[in-house]
């Protein structure tokens, strides 16, 4: 029973959103949707205890196209991560996003508190404990980096080629829609915005309605309460606080 009232209401978030979910229970149904994906969302019941369903995912995740990896632009990585390895020094890891990326090259590192990003060197790069040379665009990689104090490293800060011409965010104005929300949002509600590895709470000023309610979209600005972060236009994110869940999209962001 419990399966089933957490499937209708994936179904119905999804319904929200503009998408067809869809139950997988055969590879004849794979095949049928393989081509929607635009617009259809497969739902597979599989179970971590029995093994329920695991043939029938690792058959439709065989079968979806390559994601488009953005392999000429500048390197870029947020950080998910970060360790103090004894004899190494301090070692970030995340899922590489865009570029590439070789062992000793120098990186910008940011934004700090004050929004500066600072130079280190990308001294080794691993992967499942093995060495690299180089990583790319979809790699899930641990760089050891050196040049900046081990405590001053934070999640949600990223690592970048200094030809990516980085910023920091202060606000960004964004198009969102409250999935659920037991009364109405208006501005000077503060939720926490999770985007890439970035969760942080931020102040939201409504733009074009007096308040939100549950099933509704409107633009808005969200303004981080503590810190700056890098973040680019275009980007999608959730954001949540209590029982409150909701999605959006950034349209612009303002540096400061």
């Amino acid at each position: 029973q419990k399966v089933q009232e957490v499937e209708e209401e994936v179904e119905s978030l999804l319904k929200y959103i503009g998408k067809i979910p869809i139950k997988i229970k055969s590879k004849e149904d794979v095949t049928l949707v393989l081509d929607k994906l635009d617009v259809v969302v497969p739902m597979l019941r599989v179970s971590s205890v029995t093994l329920e369903g695991f043939e029938l995912l690792d058959y439709l995740l065989m079968l979806l196209p390559p994601r488009e990896r953005k392999l000429e632009e500048p390197f870029l990585m947020y950080i998910d991560k970060v360790y103090n390895v004894k004899g190494v020094g301090t070692v970030v890891s995340g899922t590489v996003k865009q570029g590439k990326l070789e062992a000793g090259k120098e990186l910008l590192l940011g934004p700090m508190n004050d929004g500066r990003f600072v130079k280190v060197k990308a001294t080794s790069i691993q992967t499942h404990y093995h060495s690299l040379d180089e990583a790319e665009a979809g790699f899930v990689i641990g760089i050891a980096i050196r040049g900046v104090k081990h405590e001053a490293v934070k999640r949600g800060m990223i690592l970048c080629e200094p030809s990516l011409n980085p910023k920091p965010v202060r606000s960004f104005e964004a198009e969102i829609m409250v999935l659920t929300h037991p009364t109405v949002i208006k501005s000077g509600y503060e939720p926490v915005v999770h985007l890439a590895t970035v969760a942080e709470t931020v102040k939201l000023e409504c733009l074009d309605k007096e308040y939100l309610k549950a099933g509704e979209t409107g633009r808005v600005r969200m303004i981080f309460k503590f810190r700056p972060y890098y973040i680019e236009p275009n980007t999608r994110f959730v954001f949540r606080e209590g029982k409150t869940k909701g999605i959006g999209k950034v349209l612009k962001v303002f540096y400061g």
